[in-house]
């Protein structure tokens, strides 16, 4: 479901790939004529959204979680939500899109983002 600006939600996966370049290319937008997809929408079952509003962070070696959480626009005022469910599952990708409310087991079982959850944001949170 997409929802308008009140309230401000971020809807969040998270996985584990080998590497960087595996990662984006999963999320990357494919055009072919008309139709936009992507594995990650194939897999994960979101409808299409707007990739303008759409960001991912690979946090392989990251030391730092919460920093590099605070590093995603406004991810300073949601990243606290997330740090633990990310180190405790030892996720090293993390894609998040803003004013989209994903659903929690609408994706395949095999898909490799896992739904986090949906988190309220602030846009007065000054991006990093």
């Amino acid at each position: 479901m997409i929802v308008g600006p009140d309230p401000q939600l971020v809807s969040v996966w998270a996985g584990h790939f080998d590497s960087e370049e595996q990662f984006f290319s999963h999320v990357e937008m494919q055009y072919e004529g008309d139709s936009v997809s992507s594995a990650f929408i194939s897999r994960s079952g979101v409808p299409w959204y707007d990739e303008d509003f759409a960001e991912g962070i690979y946090l392989e070696g990251c030391r730092d979680v919460r920093a590099a959480l605070c590093g995603l626009s406004w991810g300073a005022s949601f990243a606290h939500a997330l740090v633990s469910a990310i180190d405790l599952h030892g996720f090293n990708a993390v894609y998040v899109v803003y004013d989209l409310e994903g659903s929690p087991g609408a994706g395949t079982a095999d898909a490799p983002l896992t739904y986090i959850g949906a988190c309220e944001y602030s846009k007065s949170a000054s991006p990093t």
